[in-house]
């Protein structure tokens, strides 16, 4: 193959998120200088990083791939694995992270500093950091509306009907929506899930 037709990648690097020396942002800068066309940030056991590297991927005009480096623990050997390409918004982790903070105010915790803790770990996520605080107060009026990721939901349960997919927790995720919905709540941001269960 002709060198010109070899796409430049970097598909494995680690910022300040995790256990790397720089930012997302200087990261993405020297990909861009060393020629990278694709890139991806694969912080270890963390996508926290995931928005501001694409942000700098693509104002540098590189194509930008999400990824973590995964790292499991089977019969005392730890192995490390890359994953590449999923969603760092899925609607899976909103409900989980709903489901956590309802589950904190029940028991009494102070759940400003629980997220500020937690946040410091290998826990720590966007959606933590900037949907957490909002979800304790009760705060919905911005960000992607549930509308809108009803819309996304239903193409990925229609591709999933079409190519035989199984996605039983997307489409409960969507049905908590539609819930949400029902009660008038079509326009508050993805995060307002946590309403259902107060």
């Amino acid at each position: 193959m002709h060198p010109k037709n070899i796409l430049n990648a970097d598909l494995h690097c680690h910022s300040v998120v995790s256990d790397g020396t720089l930012t997302p942002e200087v990261l993405a800068e020297r990909a861009k200088t060393n020629g990278v066309e694709l890139w991806a940030l694969t912080d270890h056991d963390e996508i926290g990083g995931q928005h501001r590297a694409r942000a700098a991927a693509l104002a540098l005009g590189m194509d930008y791939l999400t990824g973590v480096e995964i790292s499991v623990t089977f019969v005392d050997t730890t192995v490390h694995i890359v994953g590449l390409g999923f969603d760092a918004d899925d609607a899976r982790l909103v409900q989980g992270l709903a489901e956590a903070i309802a589950f904190g105010q029940r028991a009494g915790l102070d759940m400003p500093q629980v997220l500020d803790v937690i946040g410091k770990g290998a826990a720590q996520s966007w959606q933590m950091d900037n949907r957490g605080p909002t979800m304790v107060e009760g705060q919905f009026d911005f960000g992607f509306a549930i509308d809108w990721m009803r819309k996304d939901l239903g193409l990925v349960l229609d591709e999933a009907r079409r190519n035989g997919a199984r996605l039983p927790v997307t489409a409960l995720v969507d049905q908590f929506y539609a819930d949400l919905q029902a009660q008038g709540a079509n326009r508050l941001d993805t995060s307002s899930l946590i309403k259902r269960l107060r």
